[in-house]
Protein backbone atom coordinates (compact mmCIF):
# COMPACT_ATOMS: atom_id res chain seq x y z
CA UNK A 1 0.00 0.00 0.00
CA UNK A 2 1.74 3.23 -0.98
CA UNK A 3 2.19 5.81 1.57
CA UNK A 4 -0.28 8.76 0.11
CA UNK A 5 -2.95 5.90 0.75
CA UNK A 6 -1.45 5.43 4.46
CA UNK A 7 -1.83 8.90 6.40
CA UNK A 8 -5.32 9.61 5.13
CA UNK A 9 -6.51 6.59 6.54
CA UNK A 10 -4.69 7.04 9.79
CA UNK A 11 -6.32 10.54 9.95
CA UNK A 12 -9.74 8.48 10.23
CA UNK A 13 -10.74 10.04 7.17
CA UNK A 14 -11.43 8.98 3.69
CA UNK A 15 -14.06 9.58 0.66
CA UNK A 16 -16.65 8.29 0.60
CA UNK A 17 -17.02 4.92 -1.42
CA UNK A 18 -20.36 6.01 -3.66
CA UNK A 19 -21.78 9.64 -3.65
CA UNK A 20 -25.59 10.61 -2.90
CA UNK A 21 -27.38 12.97 -4.76
CA UNK A 22 -26.64 16.27 -2.80
CA UNK A 23 -29.11 16.94 -0.13
CA UNK A 24 -30.12 18.70 2.88
CA UNK A 25 -27.05 19.56 5.59
CA UNK A 26 -27.02 17.09 8.33
CA UNK A 27 -28.40 18.45 11.48
CA UNK A 28 -26.09 15.60 13.37
CA UNK A 29 -23.38 14.20 12.55
CA UNK A 30 -24.87 10.49 13.94
CA UNK A 31 -26.84 10.34 10.28
CA UNK A 32 -24.63 8.31 8.47
CA UNK A 33 -23.53 4.35 9.04
CA UNK A 34 -20.16 3.41 10.02
CA UNK A 35 -18.47 1.85 6.92
CA UNK A 36 -18.31 -1.87 6.84
CA UNK A 37 -16.04 -3.75 7.44
CA UNK A 38 -13.80 -1.30 9.87
CA UNK A 39 -10.69 -0.42 9.09
CA UNK A 40 -7.99 -2.39 10.92
CA UNK A 41 -6.11 0.81 12.80
CA UNK A 42 -4.20 -1.26 15.52
CA UNK A 43 -2.87 -3.51 12.49
CA UNK A 44 -2.49 -2.40 8.92
CA UNK A 45 -2.52 0.96 9.27
CA UNK A 46 -0.35 1.55 12.04
CA UNK A 47 2.36 -0.89 10.48
CA UNK A 48 1.84 0.80 7.17
CA UNK A 49 2.76 4.02 8.92
CA UNK A 50 5.69 2.55 10.99
CA UNK A 51 7.09 1.25 7.61
CA UNK A 52 6.65 4.21 5.76
CA UNK A 53 7.20 7.13 8.27
CA UNK A 54 10.39 9.06 7.63
CA UNK A 55 12.69 8.82 10.57
CA UNK A 56 13.54 12.64 12.12
CA UNK A 57 17.04 12.69 13.71
CA UNK A 58 16.65 14.15 17.79
CA UNK A 59 18.62 14.54 20.71
CA UNK A 60 17.44 14.19 24.40
CA UNK A 61 18.19 16.72 26.77
CA UNK A 62 16.89 15.95 30.54
CA UNK A 63 16.08 18.66 33.53
CA UNK A 64 17.42 17.79 36.90
CA UNK A 65 16.63 21.29 38.41
CA UNK A 66 12.74 19.77 39.40
CA UNK A 67 11.09 22.32 36.88
CA UNK A 68 8.32 21.18 34.03
CA UNK A 69 6.18 22.82 31.82
CA UNK A 70 3.03 24.11 33.45
CA UNK A 71 0.15 21.58 31.51
CA UNK A 72 2.75 18.73 32.26
CA UNK A 73 2.37 19.71 36.39
CA UNK A 74 -1.39 20.23 35.73
CA UNK A 75 -1.39 16.33 34.08
CA UNK A 76 -0.06 14.85 36.24
CA UNK A 77 -1.87 16.46 39.23
CA UNK A 78 -5.14 15.93 37.87
CA UNK A 79 -4.09 12.09 37.55
CA UNK A 80 -2.45 12.50 41.44
CA UNK A 81 0.57 11.97 40.62
CA UNK A 82 3.51 13.28 42.48
CA UNK A 83 5.26 15.19 40.31
CA UNK A 84 8.88 13.46 41.53
CA UNK A 85 7.69 10.69 39.69
CA UNK A 86 7.56 12.74 36.32
CA UNK A 87 10.42 12.28 33.93
CA UNK A 88 11.01 15.53 32.24
CA UNK A 89 13.25 16.08 28.93
CA UNK A 90 13.30 18.27 26.14
CA UNK A 91 13.48 16.57 22.68
CA UNK A 92 15.82 18.28 20.01
CA UNK A 93 14.68 17.32 15.83
CA UNK A 94 16.98 18.42 13.14
CA UNK A 95 14.26 19.73 11.03
CA UNK A 96 13.18 22.57 14.26
CA UNK A 97 15.19 24.68 16.14
CA UNK A 98 12.78 25.15 18.91
CA UNK A 99 12.70 21.85 21.07
CA UNK A 100 9.79 19.99 22.35
CA UNK A 101 9.35 19.46 25.89
CA UNK A 102 8.01 16.03 26.76
CA UNK A 103 7.10 14.37 30.07
CA UNK A 104 6.27 10.74 31.26
CA UNK A 105 5.08 8.69 34.21
CA UNK A 106 8.45 7.10 35.48
CA UNK A 107 6.92 3.28 35.20
CA UNK A 108 5.50 4.04 31.63
CA UNK A 109 6.67 1.00 29.33
CA UNK A 110 7.19 3.64 26.94
CA UNK A 111 10.53 5.31 27.72
CA UNK A 112 12.06 8.86 26.37
CA UNK A 113 13.93 7.47 22.90
CA UNK A 114 10.54 5.51 21.55
CA UNK A 115 8.28 9.05 22.87
CA UNK A 116 10.77 10.59 20.79
CA UNK A 117 11.10 8.50 17.95
CA UNK A 118 7.00 8.56 17.19
CA UNK A 119 6.29 11.56 17.91
CA UNK A 120 8.70 12.76 15.45
CA UNK A 121 7.63 10.55 12.34
CA UNK A 122 4.49 12.75 12.19
CA UNK A 123 5.02 15.62 9.48
CA UNK A 124 6.27 18.68 10.63
CA UNK A 125 3.40 20.70 9.90
CA UNK A 126 1.41 18.74 11.96
CA UNK A 127 3.92 18.45 15.25
CA UNK A 128 4.27 22.19 15.12
CA UNK A 129 0.04 22.58 16.66
CA UNK A 130 1.56 19.90 19.60
CA UNK A 131 2.84 22.00 22.78
CA UNK A 132 3.80 19.28 24.98
CA UNK A 133 3.10 15.32 24.62
CA UNK A 134 3.03 13.63 28.33
CA UNK A 135 2.65 9.63 28.81
CA UNK A 136 0.53 8.40 31.66
CA UNK A 137 -0.59 5.17 32.85
CA UNK A 138 -3.83 3.51 31.54
CA UNK A 139 -5.63 4.14 34.39
CA UNK A 140 -4.88 7.85 34.21
CA UNK A 141 -6.83 8.21 31.39
CA UNK A 142 -10.17 5.94 31.85
CA UNK A 143 -11.63 5.21 28.75
CA UNK A 144 -9.68 6.66 26.10
CA UNK A 145 -6.90 6.31 24.76
CA UNK A 146 -5.33 9.66 24.22
CA UNK A 147 -6.87 12.99 24.34
CA UNK A 148 -5.61 16.93 23.46
CA UNK A 149 -6.59 19.58 25.53
CA UNK A 150 -5.53 22.88 24.93
CA UNK A 151 -2.63 21.60 22.20
CA UNK A 152 -0.93 19.18 24.39
CA UNK A 153 -1.63 15.76 24.38
CA UNK A 154 -1.92 13.29 27.33
CA UNK A 155 -1.39 9.28 25.85
CA UNK A 156 -1.77 5.69 27.68
CA UNK A 157 1.88 4.01 27.25
CA UNK A 158 -0.33 1.28 25.84
CA UNK A 159 -1.51 3.78 23.09
CA UNK A 160 1.35 5.49 21.98
CA UNK A 161 0.64 4.96 18.42
CA UNK A 162 1.17 6.54 14.99
CA UNK A 163 -2.70 6.75 14.24
CA UNK A 164 -3.43 8.20 17.53
CA UNK A 165 -0.77 11.09 17.12
CA UNK A 166 -2.59 11.94 13.93
CA UNK A 167 -5.79 11.86 15.44
CA UNK A 168 -5.58 13.74 18.44
CA UNK A 169 -2.79 16.38 16.29
CA UNK A 170 -6.30 16.97 14.34
CA UNK A 171 -8.18 18.56 16.38
CA UNK A 172 -5.40 21.40 17.12
CA UNK A 173 -5.05 21.42 13.40
CA UNK A 174 -9.20 21.85 13.29
CA UNK A 175 -8.70 24.42 15.86
CA UNK A 176 -5.90 26.59 14.54
CA UNK A 177 -5.65 26.24 11.28
CA UNK A 178 -7.34 28.70 8.87
CA UNK A 179 -8.74 27.55 5.28
CA UNK A 180 -9.31 30.81 3.25
CA UNK A 181 -12.34 31.19 2.24
CA UNK A 182 -14.05 28.69 4.48
CA UNK A 183 -12.85 29.89 8.21
CA UNK A 184 -12.49 33.41 9.48
CA UNK A 185 -9.19 35.05 8.68
CA UNK A 186 -6.22 33.85 11.06
CA UNK A 187 -8.67 31.79 12.38
CA UNK A 188 -9.38 27.61 12.74
CA UNK A 189 -12.83 26.06 13.04
CA UNK A 190 -13.45 24.19 9.42
CA UNK A 191 -15.82 21.28 11.44
CA UNK A 192 -17.83 24.30 12.86
CA UNK A 193 -18.48 25.52 8.69
CA UNK A 194 -21.54 24.83 6.54
CA UNK A 195 -19.18 23.81 4.13
CA UNK A 196 -17.72 20.85 6.04
CA UNK A 197 -21.55 19.77 6.91
CA UNK A 198 -22.24 20.25 2.99
CA UNK A 199 -19.37 17.68 2.13
CA UNK A 200 -20.76 15.35 4.93
CA UNK A 201 -23.86 15.16 3.49
CA UNK A 202 -22.39 13.87 0.41
CA UNK A 203 -21.41 10.41 1.80
CA UNK A 204 -22.87 7.56 2.21
CA UNK A 205 -21.05 6.07 5.03
CA UNK A 206 -18.33 7.58 7.97
CA UNK A 207 -15.71 5.22 8.62
CA UNK A 208 -15.81 4.42 12.17
CA UNK A 209 -18.60 4.97 14.69
CA UNK A 210 -16.54 7.18 16.78
CA UNK A 211 -17.14 9.92 14.27
CA UNK A 212 -20.72 9.99 15.26
CA UNK A 213 -19.56 11.73 18.50
CA UNK A 214 -19.80 14.73 17.39
CA UNK A 215 -18.31 17.18 14.39
CA UNK A 216 -15.24 17.56 15.71
CA UNK A 217 -14.20 14.20 15.72
CA UNK A 218 -15.77 13.74 12.55
CA UNK A 219 -13.04 15.78 10.79
CA UNK A 220 -11.03 13.07 10.27
CA UNK A 221 -13.35 10.86 8.92
CA UNK A 222 -13.85 12.78 5.56
CA UNK A 223 -10.98 12.73 4.07
CA UNK A 224 -11.69 14.17 0.52
CA UNK A 225 -12.03 17.55 2.28
CA UNK A 226 -9.50 17.17 5.27
CA UNK A 227 -6.80 16.71 2.67
CA UNK A 228 -7.86 19.67 0.26
CA UNK A 229 -8.36 22.02 3.30
CA UNK A 230 -4.30 20.77 5.19
CA UNK A 231 -2.57 18.71 2.42
CA UNK A 232 1.35 20.38 3.30
CA UNK A 233 0.62 20.62 6.53
CA UNK A 234 -0.10 16.67 6.97
CA UNK A 235 2.81 15.56 4.10
CA UNK A 236 6.03 14.50 4.95
CA UNK A 237 8.66 16.39 4.32
CA UNK A 238 6.82 18.98 2.94
CA UNK A 239 8.20 21.70 4.94
CA UNK A 240 12.06 22.37 5.82
CA UNK A 241 11.87 23.86 9.01
CA UNK A 242 9.31 25.04 11.92
CA UNK A 243 7.39 28.34 10.76
CA UNK A 244 4.68 28.30 13.09
CA UNK A 245 5.39 26.40 16.27
CA UNK A 246 2.21 26.52 19.15
CA UNK A 247 4.36 28.01 22.37
CA UNK A 248 4.73 26.29 25.30
CA UNK A 249 3.12 26.11 28.58
CA UNK A 250 5.02 28.11 30.92
CA UNK A 251 7.96 26.15 32.85
CA UNK A 252 7.21 25.66 36.57
CA UNK A 253 9.04 24.90 39.56
CA UNK A 254 7.97 21.49 40.05
CA UNK A 255 6.98 21.30 43.86
CA UNK A 256 5.73 24.99 43.90
CA UNK A 257 4.49 25.69 40.77
CA UNK A 258 5.81 28.83 40.85
CA UNK A 259 6.79 29.78 37.26
CA UNK A 260 10.77 29.61 36.47
CA UNK A 261 12.27 33.34 35.96
CA UNK A 262 14.29 33.60 32.94
CA UNK A 263 17.78 34.28 33.94
CA UNK A 264 18.64 37.56 33.73
CA UNK A 265 20.33 39.14 31.20
CA UNK A 266 24.13 39.58 31.18
CA UNK A 267 26.06 42.94 31.71
CA UNK A 268 27.18 44.66 28.99
CA UNK A 269 30.87 44.88 28.66
CA UNK A 270 32.68 47.86 29.62
CA UNK A 271 34.57 49.36 26.12
CA UNK A 272 38.02 49.35 27.19
CA UNK A 273 40.64 52.21 25.98
CA UNK A 274 44.03 52.39 26.16
CA UNK A 275 45.64 55.92 27.79
CA UNK A 276 47.50 58.08 25.15
CA UNK A 277 45.47 56.81 22.46
CA UNK A 278 42.54 58.00 20.32
CA UNK A 279 39.13 55.72 20.91
CA UNK A 280 35.73 56.03 19.04
CA UNK A 281 33.17 55.21 21.91
CA UNK A 282 29.38 54.07 21.36
CA UNK A 283 26.80 56.73 21.80
CA UNK A 284 26.11 57.33 25.52
CA UNK A 285 29.15 55.37 26.54
CA UNK A 286 30.03 59.04 28.22
CA UNK A 287 27.24 60.48 27.26
CA UNK A 288 29.17 61.58 23.68
CA UNK A 289 29.65 60.73 20.80
CA UNK A 290 33.57 60.35 20.76
CA UNK A 291 36.32 60.93 23.14
CA UNK A 292 39.94 61.97 22.81
CA UNK A 293 42.72 61.24 24.56
CA UNK A 294 45.60 62.56 25.42
CA UNK A 295 44.33 66.24 24.60
CA UNK A 296 46.51 68.25 21.95
CA UNK A 297 49.29 70.59 23.28
CA UNK A 298 47.82 74.46 23.67
CA UNK A 299 49.62 76.50 21.26
CA UNK A 300 51.54 79.27 22.93
CA UNK A 301 49.99 82.43 23.11
CA UNK A 302 52.06 86.04 23.07
CA UNK A 303 51.12 88.85 25.63
CA UNK A 304 50.12 91.77 23.66
CA UNK A 305 51.70 95.05 25.10
CA UNK A 306 54.42 94.10 26.31
CA UNK A 307 57.71 94.78 25.67
CA UNK A 308 60.25 91.25 25.82
CA UNK A 309 62.58 91.71 28.45
CA UNK A 310 66.15 91.18 27.45
CA UNK A 311 69.67 90.46 29.72
CA UNK A 312 71.19 93.22 31.04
Amino acid sequence: MLFSSLLPLVLLAVAAEGRRPRRAIALAPDRLPAIEPGFDFQGDIENGLKENLPFTKYRLEFFTEGEMPLDCKNGAEERNYSTSNIDVFKVFYEDCGQPWIMCRHKEADIDADEMATVFGEMPLGMREFVKHVMVVKPEGLPGAAALSAGDSIYISDTAYKHFIFAHEISHSIDSHQEVPGVTPAGQGGLSSTDTWREEYSKDSATTSPYAHTSWAEKIHHQYATYQTAFRDLITPRKKPACTARQPDSPLVHADTGRRVLPPPPAPAARPKFKVGTTATMGVGALGNQTCVLPHPPQPKVPVVGRRPRTAG
